[in-house]
């Protein structure tokens, strides 16, 4: 059960106790079987460190136990800390718990602290591009996560920062930061958009855009199709990814300065992470929509978990009225439709064609724990001043939403 704190801020408790309850807290399913070699809270070590392997063994197996997401893989946080920390001026903190016998890894925070008007702030490894947060946490080890032992260990080894903010936390992951103790969370007024497609491409196509805007889509590709020949292609090779992202890039960066919106993918280090990830696994994919010899539409993503993860994406605003970002999407689904993937993740933001296509809408979260006298002080502040709220009008103005 949730217990509301300050201002209406729900606060995870920590100090459930029994294995049923937190495995229902955290949606992850615990048999004895399961267990390990964690029996009771006090056989885990928490250690705190600014260097961590996450492209080893250890951590890929515990990501694949995890119920994580997309952007918590291994490829993605090792090029996150390899390449925007440094550009970020962020000094790395690592927080690994293991159990003490066996040393085998049973959860991973990934943080990164700066100072902000004199606090020592730590938050997740985010730094813009990921569009959700959770703690890596191997669902035998869920049912200790937010006992008092643990969260007091986690605590310890924190006890260099003032204030732990994480914004973009899924539902299904908002218990495991239970393992902070007294959290405070607030609902982000901005949701995930996940797309099951399901059946065959005519049952979608039916059931989610019905006759008239099936026709009105049908109708926008027939009048490009006279213009020259209209193509989607799928590109799986690092040259051909990078060079649809650079495109994605110059598609935006018109539309942006237009709506006074910071693009990341326009600074250096980012543009460089994007191409990283793109010519690594798991797999990255990247769309790209020509008429002609003319490109108008480009999309890049990554697969994780057996579900496409849509990140980035871009049009030629010269053809705007045709609908090319809807064409292309529509065609990304398909896409992924034929290859049998589970589904479509479209991210973070409540754009009206997320719905359109038929994505399914949940809650993200903004978590907030202060640390010492002066760290609970500013968390009480910042959930007077609704801190969730105004991370969702940061985000905006970092990312179209």
């Amino acid at each position: 059960m949730i217990e509301l704190g300050l201002r209406g801020w729900p606060v995870a408790p920590a100090t459930i106790r029994t294995p049923e309850a937190n495995a229902a807290m955290s949606g992850l399913l615990v048999s004895p079987s399961q267990t390990g070699h964690v029996e009771t809270d006090d056989d885990v070590v928490v250690e705190a460190t600014p260097e961590f392997d996450f492209l080893s063994v250890e951590y890929r197996a515990l990501f694949d136990r995890a119920a994580a997401t997309a952007f918590q893989s291994p490829v993605w946080l090792d090029g996150l800390y390899g390449r925007l920390v440094p550009a970020a001026a962020a000094r790395p903190l690592i927080v690994t718990l293991r159990e003490r016998r066996s040393r085998r890894l049973v959860v991973v925070l990934p943080l990164v602290v700066r100072r902000h008007l004199g606090l020592r702030v730590a938050r997740f490894a985010d730094l813009g591009v990921s569009d959700y947060c959770a703690a890596v946490v191997d669902p035998a080890f869920a049912p200790f996560v937010s006992t008092r032992a643990v969260t007091a260990r986690v605590r310890a080894a924190l006890h260099g920062v003032d204030l732990v903010l994480v914004s973009k936390v899924p539902d299904a992951a908002l218990a495991t930061f239970g393992l902070l103790g007294d959290i405070l969370a607030s609902a982000m007024p901005v949701h995930a958009h996940f797309l099951d497609p399901g059946g065959s491409r005519a049952a979608w196509r039916t059931r989610t855009h019905g006759k008239c805007r099936g026709s009105t889509l049908d109708g926008k590709r027939r009048k490009l199709a006279r213009q020259g020949r209209l193509e989607t292609r799928m590109l799986s090779d690092g040259e051909r990814i990078t060079a649809a992202i650079e495109a994605v890039g110059a598609f935006r960066r018109e539309r942006f300065q237009a709506r006074r919106i910071v693009d990341l993918l326009a600074q250096p280090a980012y543009a460089a992470f994007y191409r990283e990830i793109g010519g690594k696994t798991p797999p990255a994919r990247a769309y790209v929509m020509s008429l002609g010899d003319r490109t108008i539409a480009a999309g890049f993503g990554i697969v994780v978990g057996g579900a496409f993860h849509l990140l980035l994406s871009g049009f030629d605003t010269g053809f705007r009225n045709e609908s090319v970002g809807l064409l292309l999407i529509e065609d990304i689904v398909l896409d992924c439709l034929r290859r049998g993937e589970r589904g479509i993740d479209l991210t973070i933001g409540d754009q009206p064609y997320k719905a359109q296509f038929g994505s399914a809408a949940s809650d993200l979260w903004a978590v907030c724990l202060g640390i010492g006298h002066i760290g609970r002080i500013a968390a009480a502040l910042l959930a007077r001043e609704g801190w969730a709220r105004r991370t969702a009008q940061f985000l905006a103005h970092r990312r179209p939403l």
